[in-house]
């Protein structure tokens, strides 16, 4: 920086640090005077003050557990649909249970760990959710499944075929689906 610019910055903050004093009208209320070296030169302003550490770091609130979600959509199927199991706890309590967001379970991702899941919900709800028409004892079809998922009821249903496979195979898949079975049906 040369010897001009330098004065310039110094008469500069001179000038604002008067300005500042005779607006404020009071000593303990005038803020420090900047210096040449600490004004930014491009913007006119000075520096902003450095962030405060904060001594207590607080912690992201925790998720609820999988039986937390699962008893309050009970409850709000229990006050809605009487003792039926509505296809939306289904969604909320699989995606808990596999640690997924619902719009990532009904979403077109295809990887495994997300299409698992998803074919598993349908499976559940085939299961347990019923249509409200004709006494509510009419298991829901496989369009009305479909359209929960965004799906063609074709996909649906060799989904469910895959997972009845699945689970006479892999003990896994139906520990995983009788746990969520479990948790909607208690």
């Amino acid at each position: 920086m040369s010897l001009v610019e330098n004065n310039f910055h110094t008469d500069l903050a001179a000038h604002y640090s008067a300005v500042r004093r005779r607006l404020w009208a009071g000593p303990s209320q005038v803020p420090p005077t900047v210096t040449a070296e600490e004004w930014d030169p491009i913007f006119g302003l000075p520096p902003p003050p450095p962030p405060e550490p904060n001594p207590v770091e607080s912690e992201p609130p925790a998720r609820p557990s999988v039986e937390q979600i699962a008893a309050k959509w009970r409850e709000i199927d229990t006050r809605v649909f009487g003792s039926r199991v509505s296809p939306k706890s289904v969604l909320f309590v699989m995606a808990a249970y596999f640690e997924l967001d619902v719009e990532t379970l009904v979403g077109e991702r295809q990887t495994i760990r997300i299409a698992r899941p998803r074919q598993y919900a349908m499976y559940v709800m085939q299961r347990l959710c019923r249509c409200s028409e004709r006494g509510g004892n009419i298991p829901l079809s496989l369009s009305l499944i479909a359209q929960q998922f965004r799906r063609h009821h074709a996909t649906t249903f060799r989904s469910i075929k895959n997972v009845r496979k699945r689970m006479s195979k892999d003990p896994a898949a139906a520990k995983a689906i009788a746990d969520v079975i479990d948790l909607l049906k208690r």
